[in-house]
């Protein structure tokens, strides 16, 4: 690269400005956007010099010149017929560059001469009233979708002199009828106008034009990229003999109506039958061992599909919006099924998966709202974010203990999920992984869970009850929000901080009781849980955010003898004493047994003593048991209350 002389832009024009004679030069700096930057690339710098040339080329280019040879950039001219120079400034024209003519409405025709030996990748794609090429005859190569989109040209002739063809350089042109090679080509031929490789083994280009059916010949082994893209297609052959079949092959195919993939093909690549939306039955060979990205991605009228034992790969978005998708039955070989895979299939109702898979990718069923029932094989290990967003039939859900970890958003919004069993290897509840689902009535978290993530269960309306293992350190921020049916909510001892707007708006919860690990409570934390009566505090007092405690109007925050930190107010509530307390009024209160009793209840680790006598007026307490809590409630009995025609109890913590 080197020796190669510095590249110059230039523009030929065949006129002068005013004012200027017709042999000088302007010099000046301008943009020009070709068409690989309108789809990201970068902008190109060019200078431009007007120069004044015969009528004959009245067009204007922009062009580089590269070892004294012409490289055809851009045009920039109205001119509907269009005749390529064979040379500019004395120095012969090439090459026409990727994009060069992208996107070119006017042109109707255009003549490329003999000194052009290669034509880039889209370099006359989506000009859509180009009706006429004529290709010179030292054309060697012609880039991948070279005249895609050209959906006014009726035929293409390809010089004998053609030895590489890109992908799908005459892709989805739904006007084309024939593809001619001419006499002599050594690489490539045309049967019937469909082009070939030269000994028929690779199908390369199917004239979109040509409707019906059809059948590929029996030597054909290949079918290339984009082979049939666009075309009018109802049925196609394929020949057992096939292993391969492209990517894009059957893209936009949209009168395609089924297919038999046989045992031979290995692969289906990327893209396959792309928007093919009156696809409504395809049969995939037990050979296909990969389906690949968006392979069926928006076959609209697709209704099942099997997938075979030998498949071990789903990937992304490979039936994303196949609507009238209603049951898959995925084969035990397959290990992943990738992010996006069934996205959007509105109607699937019936998830068959087999026992070899291992991860279920983002959003991988991410809007099938009508499905109803899926088993998570014990395999799998990882459930990504959004993998079940918006499945609003889904009823009930068990997770294996093999899986470790519960992405974002994994069951966001299914709306009728009423139960869900978590496996016990799961270690992590993505943010938002059980928001929204406003059927879900309780839920039992399994020892392992160290982080409940943001927005884990918020919105969980029906949620009445919650145990969070004593595993977990972190409740995050709006993690139970909303939670408006929440009763009672247990909180381990080495949960350390609970997140900003934790239990907001939990307007049912009336008691909760944080252990002494918690070291700080957010802002909004239990705001609106307006019939909260009593926090419950094991440790000192954790630092406080803003409006921890606002509208809860009736609550009052309890502190153990001993503790610090407290004030006459924290977060807003009215501060007391934690007392052990009787519990009057629940069903072991009175004689059990020959014996009276009752339960005591107060915290874990606290020393209560009972103490009885037998006169108010003149009270001589006597000791009767002492007791270190090992829960939050321990009960009492008194073998002898019936000796005594009358006695008092009391409790106090010692």
């Amino acid at each position: 690269m080197s020796s190669m002389k510095p590249l110059s832009h230039q523009v030929l024009a065949s006129h002068v400005l005013a004012g200027r004679p017709a042999n000088a030069e302007i010099h000046g700096k301008t943009t020009r956007q070709p068409a690989a930057a309108v789809r990201g690339g970068n902008w190109m710098l060019v200078t431009l010099v007007l120069l004044a040339i015969p009528a004959a080329a009245e067009a204007q280019f922009i062009f580089e010149t590269n070892n004294d040879t012409i490289t055809v950039m851009g045009y920039i001219g109205t001119n509907a017929v269009l005749t390529i120079p064979s040379a500019i400034n004395g120095y012969p024209v090439t090459s026409i560059a990727a994009d060069a003519f992208f996107l070119s409405s006017t042109l109707t025709s255009v003549t490329i001469p003999d000194s052009v030996t290669s034509i880039g990748d889209d370099a006359f794609r989506y000009c859509v009233n180009l009706a006429s090429v004529t290709m010179g005859s030292s054309v060697t190569d012609i880039g991948a979708a070279a005249f895609n989109g050209c959906t006014s040209l009726p035929i293409v002739r390809i010089p004998s002199s053609v030895t590489n063809l890109g992908a799908g350089p005459f892709s989805d042109c739904p006007s084309l009828s024939g593809i001619v090679v001419e006499p002599g080509n050594s690489v490539y031929c045309d049967l019937d106008g469909v082009l070939f490789n030269r000994g028929l083994t690779t199908l390369l280009q199917y004239p979109a034009g040509i409707a019906g059916s059809y059948m590929a010949p029996g030597s054909v082994t290949s079918i290339a990229d984009a082979a049939f893209s666009g075309s009018k297609l109802t049925e196609i052959t394929i020949p057992g003999g096939v292993t391969t079949i492209g990517t894009s092959a059957f893209s936009d195919c949209i009168w395609l109506v089924s297919l038999i993939i046989p045992d031979s093909v290995t692969n289906l690549g990327n893209e396959v039958f792309w928007n093919c939306t009156s696809l409504t039955n395809v049969t995939i060979g037990n050979g296909v061992t990969r389906i690949g990205q968006w392979a069926f991605w928006s076959c609209s009228s697709l209704t099942s599909v099997t997938i075979s034992d030998s498949v071990t790969s789903i990937e992304v978005e490979a039936f994303e919006g196949c609507t009238s998708l209603t049951n898959a039955i995925i084969g035990a070989a397959v290990m992943s099924i990738g992010d996006g895979a069934f996205d959007y299939c509105t109607n699937l109702a019936c998830v068959v998966i087999g026992n070899g898979l291992t991860n279920i990718g983002e959003g991988a069923f991410s809007g099938c709202s009508k499905l109803a029932n899926v088993t998570v094989p014990s395999g799998v290990v990882n459930i990504g974010g959004n993998a079940f967003y918006g499945c609003a039939s889904l009823t009930s859900i068990t997770i294996p203990d093999s899986v470790t970890n519960i992405g974002e958003g994994t069951f966001l919004y299914c709306t009728s999920l009423a139960s869900a069993t978590i496996g016990s290897g799961v270690i992590g509840f993505g943010s938002f992984a059980f928001y929204g689902c406003t059927s879900l009535t309780s839920l039992v978290i399994r020892e392992g869970v160290t982080n409940i993530g943001d927005g884990a269960f918020g919105y969980c309306t029906s949620l009445t009850e919650v145990v969070v293992p004593s595993s977990a350190t972190r409740i995050g921020n709006a993690a139970f929000e909303y939670c408006t049916s929440l009763v009672a909510v247990s909180i381990p001892t080495n949960v350390v901080n609970i997140g900003a707007g934790a239990f907001y708006g939990c307007g049912s919860l009336t008691n909760i009781t944080l252990p002494a690990s918690v070291t700080s409570i957010l802002d909004d934390a239990f705001k609106n849980c307006t019939n909260l009566a009593g926090v419950y505090f094991r440790g000192n007092a954790p630092t406080s955010g803003l409006a921890v405690f606002d509208g809860d109007t009736e609550a009052t925050a309890y502190y153990l003898p001993g503790t610090t930190g407290w004030d006459a107010t924290y977060g807003g509530l009215p501060t007391a004493l934690w007392q052990p307390k009787v519990q009057t009024g629940d069903s072991d209160f009175g004689v059990r047994t020959n014996q009276f009793g009752f339960n005591v209840a107060w915290a874990s680790g606290m020393v209560v003593v009972v103490e009885a006598c037998t006169n108010l007026a003149n009270p001589v307490w006597l000791p009767l048991q002492t007791n270190t809590l090992t829960g939050d409630s321990f009960y009492f009995c008194d073998p002898a209350w019936i000796d005594y025609p009358r006695r008092f109890y009391r409790i106090r913590s010692k």
